[in-house]
């Protein structure tokens, strides 16, 4: 993992999807556009594991499924975050209703040492998902 567990790195290159990057006090991941798995098939958006004495202090958006070519395409989308192998988050976004969100901002806090997972499902696998997270490391 590039950058992973970095936490003097400058300006550690983020692997989309697959490592954090530090910079400075800083820390954020992408995971750039992803085919969501299916109704049955979890599909990991982000995994990354943090550096061994830093928590950070963040928000994590989960964008649901857009079919760019089709902005009236979308579906219903399950993310599920794990941390250490536990979920401490089950959520759903819907990019089909337009009176239903089609992104979450969650808060979030990630011990030192701790491995991050996150999965996405969707109703149907036309458009990709996006993760995001920024935030801050302390000491």
């Amino acid at each position: 993992m590039l950058g992973g567990g970095n936490p003097v790195g400058g300006a550690t290159p983020a692997g989309t999807g697959s490592t954090l990057a530090y910079i400075g006090d800083f820390v954020y991941a992408n995971s750039g556009a992803i085919a969501a798995g299916g109704a049955a098939t979890p599909i990991t958006q982000l995994e990354f594991t943090t550096s061994g004495d830093r928590v950070i202090v963040g928000e994590i958006v989960l964008n649901g499924n857009v079919k760019q070519d089709d902005q009236d395409t979308g579906a219903t989308c399950a993310f599920e975050i794990f941390l250490n192998g536990e979920t401490i988050l089950r959520t759903k976004v819907d990019t089909l209703q337009e009176d239903q969100p089609a992104s979450m901002v969650m808060p979030i806090l990630i011990p030192p040492q701790s491995k991050v997972k996150v999965t996405a499902m969707c109703a149907n696998t036309v458009g990709k998902t996006t993760v995001n997270l920024v935030g801050r490391h302390y000491a």
